[in-house]
């Protein structure tokens, strides 16, 4: 038994939040680089709301991991 509508959104927002605040605290408690964590948060929660709107070809992972690679590439201090 579902204890929440199916077109009830809070539950999809409250999981995506904890999906990015959880991705983000990992990887700034392993590189404690800010920038690089938001990063990382943002692009696994892309990814599964990539897969949640099924869009679940190859492609759209590795164009998801070039513009990641290329944010990062732009916002490097030098």
């Amino acid at each position: 038994m579902n204890s929440f509508d199916p077109n009830y959104i809070l539950p999809l927002v409250l999981f995506f939040l904890l999906l990015f605040i959880t991705a983000f605290s990992v990887t700034y408690f392993l590189t404690n680089i800010v920038r690089r964590s938001f990063l990382t948060g943002g692009g696994v929660f892309v990814f599964f709301l990539l897969r949640f709107l099924g869009l679940r070809e190859w492609y759209y992972v590795v164009f998801l991991g070039i513009c990641l690679i290329f944010v990062e590439l732009s916002f490097q201090k030098r």
